[in-house]
């Protein structure tokens, strides 16, 4: 799998590393298994030269027990807890704001579903944080906690900036967070840029 990697990220001639790791027991080091899996490369690939610190290509191998993982790139989360370690939420995506919220929730271990309005198109950047995310459609005639009920969320995230918190609250059964609201403009511009890979 490896070497099928290579051969289609390596251009001929070009350089390349084996980024190797493993967890358990093994009777091989993860250098062995770089230097193993790197003749192979060499051997597939004529040219193909190995360089540890700025190859053309990265080839990661992780060795967890009696598994492989084989990958070419590395996605980075939104940091915080791991995504899922923190239960189910809900979160209406309708503005600038309301996309920073439920990047927070992420952030803070929620695995999200988003509420979004048909062809808004406002949830797209959270796709390059959870590949998996979940889109529910979201509407002036949608019940709220129906949504909640059907995404099976532990709570809701509203995009509602200092004012904008109505005085009557959604009836729902879980608790409702608004993570932007104390987020001045300039933090709020800076965190959709980082959201959408700016």
């Amino acid at each position: 799998v490896a070497v099928r990697l290579a051969l289609d990220r390596l251009p001929r001639g070009g350089s390349f590393a084996i980024r190797a790791r493993r967890s358990g027991t093994h009777p091989y080091s993860s250098q062995d298994l770089a230097k193993a899996l790197g003749r192979r490369v060499q051997d597939a690939i004529p040219g193909a030269t190995v360089d540890l610190d700025g190859p053309a290509a990265e080839i990661h191998v992780e060795v967890r027990e009696n598994r492989a993982y084989v990958f070419a790139d590395i996605v980075d989360g939104p940091g915080g807890l791991p995504m899922g370690s923190q239960g189910r939420a809900l979160a209406v995506v309708d503005s600038e704001a309301a996309l920073v919220s439920a990047w927070l929730a992420m952030k803070r271990g929620c695995r999200v579903t988003v509420a979004a309005p048909d062809g808004s198109g406002a949830h797209e950047p959270l796709r390059r944080w959870d590949v998996h995310l979940k889109v529910l459609s979201w509407g002036p005639d949608s019940d709220l906690q129906e949504l909640v009920r059907v995404s099976r969320s532990e709570a809701v995230f509203l995009g509602a900036r200092v004012g904008e918190i109505a005085p009557e609250k959604p009836a729902l059964d879980v608790p409702v967070f608004h993570p932007a609201v104390g987020l001045d403009d300039a933090r709020l511009k800076g965190l959709v840029d980082r959201i959408r890979g700016g």
